[in-house]
């Protein structure tokens, strides 16, 4: 029974977990939608005006729901005051209170590692989901060439860059998903360039020179090579009478031989009679 209710409490957190994150994301899309509706009735004059009006908009709105209303929901202002602690929970009751509404009277005061395990988890699933989810309506849409959105985009890669160096020194992986993400919205929209010809080239020529088995070469070939090579160089002193290697010292040494391409051994000349 204890282990069907500790089961339960954890699937139960996981998926809240994850629901949260999705929640996030959603949220991210709603906003960008709403925002491009708000700018278009702002009536600028230029493009320009009205591109930059959008990536500053939907920027401030995307990096405020993901990364600082995570913060501050999860933050707790006992790092700065000397507020009591509860004994039962060991939770601080630092915070302030706006009518009913507690603000900054999270669980966590400090970047604790309870922080990364909570927090930091579904901040970087969080990124992870937004490198993908601004790419599914230009997939549907490929047939059709779609206008190049200059805003969305650079307000989306503005909001990955300024998580990933705002969390990035207690979280070293968001360097790398942040690469990701730069990665994966650079080659969306440049899918119809000329960089997939270098690409298939790269993969040819690397494909040869990875083939060159005198470079990457495995213990089980070489002893594949020293058994043909044993059984040749006894078919041969069978047919001819010639001295051959019985040891495996010698046929190492003779393998040497052949891998420089010469015919003769080393140990005795090719006219000469076993003593």
């Amino acid at each position: 029974m204890l282990c069907r209710s500790w089961a339960t409490t954890y699937l139960t957190t996981q998926i809240l977990c994850i629901a949260s994150v999705l929640l996030v994301v959603a949220v991210n899309l709603l906003l960008a939608r709403i925002l491009n509706g708000l700018v278009a009735m702002e009536k600028h004059h230029t493009q320009s005006s009205l591109v930059v009006s959008r990536v500053t908009k939907v920027f401030l709105a995307q990096f405020c729901n993901t990364a600082l209303l995570m913060l501050a929901i999860n933050a707790n202002a006992n790092y700065f005051s000397s507020s009591p602690t509860v004994p039962e929970t060991s939770i601080s009751t630092g915070g302030f209170s706006l009518g009913s509404l507690q603000v900054l009277n999270g669980e966590y005061s400090d970047f604790s590692a309870d922080w990364y395990n909570d927090v930091g988890v579904a901040l970087m699933l969080t990124m992870i989901i937004n490198s993908f989810s601004t790419h599914a309506r230009d997939l549907e849409a490929l047939y059709r060439g779609p206008e190049f959105d200059l805003a969305a985009r650079y307000a989306q890669s503005l909001t990955s860059i300024f998580i990933s160096y705002m969390f990035s020194a207690g979280m070293p992986l968001l360097h790398f998903i942040g690469f990701g993400t730069m990665i994966m919205t650079y080659w969306a929209d440049k899918f119809r360039s000329l960089l997939p010809y270098a690409v298939l080239m790269h993969c040819l020529v690397a494909m040869w020179m990875f083939s060159n088995d005198r470079i990457f070469e495995y213990e089980s070939d070489r002893q594949f090579q020293l058994r043909v090579c044993r059984r040749n160089w006894r078919l041969r002193v069978a047919r001819n009478n010639y001295c051959g290697p019985t040891s495996e010292r010698d046929t190492s040494a003779l393998l040497r031989v052949v891998s420089h391409k010469k015919s003769r051994c080393r140990r005795c000349a090719p006219s000469a009679r076993c003593p």
